[in-house]
């Protein structure tokens, strides 16, 4: 007798006919592009696909999962010890648990096949953009295709079609021919309002095309008026198709975030322009730099070696408008080495998950190194008091010759089909104890890192107490410094897929989008620690919190309680996971 799938997820309820014309045609065909791109027969081991998923590949497997005579599931489905399922299978973006036995074939498209107990599949198994357990395969009677990379889709209503990946693959892009760019800088913030950069973007045609961008930049609080406006220039040549060597020349002129790991930009700008709360810090720079790179396909790994020639100065908060409070005076800006600085950056990144933007298994380790050459970076002068009211400090050289860096590891692993344990360490600072300017230094605090404290609180004694500096002639409150010269993070959550479906607007109608929501638990423990080399500040010993969250998608609502002297509940939202 054939039984159903058990299946908690999105399209569980839609058990349709058996596979009908349409559907074996796409599946024939699905056969003949990986056998063709393969150059192989039939044969018990996976077929190995080229490098990129081929387009007539992708194609296919859009027609399948398009095919209304498929079983089509999304999330995760079980298949129970001791049924028979004799449906072909469409499944999307989560796992198949396969404990009976399938008789059908099976498409699995960013999601992963586990065969369990007596789990077997006597038809054919295409995973595209997903990964199965070794030894599985013993389990498949018929041709297995494995393809870890995938390739972009994108949702219309209930279709699946193929998204455009590049700029190159839109349409309209000839020789020479050029699009006009619009997007935000970095986020709302108390210096700029809203940074809005505009301007062409070149791309020529061949295997080795030349890029060429130049944007300026409009500031909602100051527009063109500002003495220093801001713009970005870049010429750059790609090497190979698609790209995986590039060199290129920048020149820019723009308001930075000292850091900005702990907090998306979404997140910054919604506290500064709603609650008038600016959470990040800021510095200016401008100048040029020379930079290569590498994207290697058959290892993930992403290298970029840069040399930045630039002038660094302090900020202090502009007038920009809020929601809460405008008349409230706006937090103030940690002072900065200002002057030359010349900088050799190295960085790194390895992403071994299964998908990038909601993880739940593999490694990922991203790893940046900046060295500084020689230049000329002093700390502004300043005072205690107001200009006028006690004498201003001399200016403090600050040393030019440092090394520092940020090493961020994860590790995602699949307890089972609904539960994911993540674990993360992150080493941020200096790496010979040598003290560093204060834009180069780092906090712990706030959502991003340990959540039970506030934001940017953990600070090793940098804003205990502010101090007035000079700027254009005009005295400025301001921190001294920013934060700690080396800091410790451990975070380790377990996220859970609640056995609730939210199902979320009408598809139907066409004008409210159809959703289907899934709410997840999430647990946490975090963990950090700093040091200061600086003259004035101050080490903090280890701090630790715990706390829970309950997520819908990409937004989360959260409580942090800490293990430290205030001890109070502490109560956030995000808008993007927490790692």
């Amino acid at each position: 007798m054939t039984t159903p799938v058990d299946d908690r997820s999105r399209g569980a309820d839609r058990v349709r006919r058996p596979l009908a014309a349409a559907g074996r045609r796409a599946w024939i065909a699905l056969a003949m592009v990986a056998a063709s791109a393969g150059g192989l027969r039939a044969q018990d081991a996976p077929i190995p696909l080229p490098e990129e998923v081929p387009a007539e590949l992708a194609e296919s497997v859009l027609a399948w999962f398009n095919d209304p005579a498929a079983l089509r599931l999304e999330g995760r489905a079980v298949v129970p010890e001791g049924t028979e399922l004799a449906a072909p299978i469409a499944l999307l973006r989560g796992e198949f648990v396969v404990r009976g036995t399938v008789r059908g074939d099976v498409v699995l498209l960013d999601a992963d096949l586990r065969l369990e107990d007596d789990g077997r599949i006597e038809g054919d198994v295409l995973i595209v953009g997903g990964r199965m357990r070794e030894g599985d395969e013993e389990a498949i009677a018929g041709q297995l295709t494995q393809f870890a990379q995938t390739f972009r889709w994108a949702r219309e209503g209930e279709v699946l079609v193929a998204a455009t990946p590049t700029l190159r693959a839109q349409r309209g892009i000839r020789l020479l021919g050029s699009r006009i760019r619009v997007l935000a800088g970095t986020n709302y913030n108390r210096i700029e309002g809203l940074p809005v950069l505009f301007g062409p973007l070149i791309e020529s045609s061949g295997e080795n095309p030349v890029v060429a961008e130049g944007l300026i930049t409009f500031r909602t609080e100051t527009g063109f008026t500002d003495d220093e406006r801001g713009f970005r220039l870049r010429l750059e040549r790609r090497l190979s198709r698609p790209t995986r060597y590039y060199f290129g020349v920048s020149a820019y002129s723009e308001v930075t975030p000292i850091e900005a790991w702990g907090l998306g930009d979404l997140e910054a700008s919604l506290t500064t322009f709603f609650l008038h709360r600016d959470y990040r810090d800021y510095y200016e720079r401008h100048g040029w730099s020379a930079y290569a790179g590498a994207n290697l396909k058959n290892f993930p790994l992403r290298l970029r070696l840069s040399y930045r020639d630039e002038k660094h100065f302090s900020l202090r908060p502009g007038s920009p408008w809020a929601l809460d409070e405008t008349d409230r005076p706006w937090r103030p800006l940690p002072l900065v080495g200002q002057g030359d600085a010349r900088f050799v950056d190295l960085q790194i990144a390895v992403d071994e998950t299964n998908d990038p933007s909601a993880p739940s298994d593999g490694w990922r380790f991203d790893g940046r190194l900046s060295y500084g050459l020689t230049g000329d970076l002093v700390l502004p002068e300043f005072s205690s008091r107001p200009q006028g009211a006690g004498i201003m400090t001399e200016e403090a050289t600050l040393p030019n010759s440092f090394s520092s860096g940020f090493f961020d590891l994860r590790r995602y692993a699949r307890v089972d089909p609904n539960s994911v344990l993540s674990l993360r360490a992150v080493f941020a600072g200096s790496l010979n104890s040598r003290p560093l300017p204060p834009q180069f230094q780092h906090v712990l605090g706030g959502p991003g890192s340990l959540p039970g404290y506030r934001q940017l609180s953990l600070d090793c004694g940098a804003r205990s107490s502010s101090v007035f500096s000079d700027f254009g002639g005009t005295s400025a409150e301001a921190f001294p410094r920013y934060g700690c010269d080396r800091v410790v993070l451990f975070q380790a959550e377990y996220r859970n897929v609640l056995p609730y479906l939210l199902d979320v607007g009408n598809g139907e109608s066409g004008w409210v989008p159809d959703l289907d929501l899934e709410p997840t638990l999430n647990l946490f423990f975090n963990v950090g620690r700093g040091w200061s080399d600086t003259d004035g500040g101050v080490d903090f010993d280890d701090r630790a919190d715990v706390g829970a969250g309950l997520e819908i998608g990409s937004f989360g609502a959260y409580m942090a309680y800490p293990f430290g002297a205030d001890r109070r509940v502490n109560f956030f939202l995000r808008f993007q996971r927490r790692f």
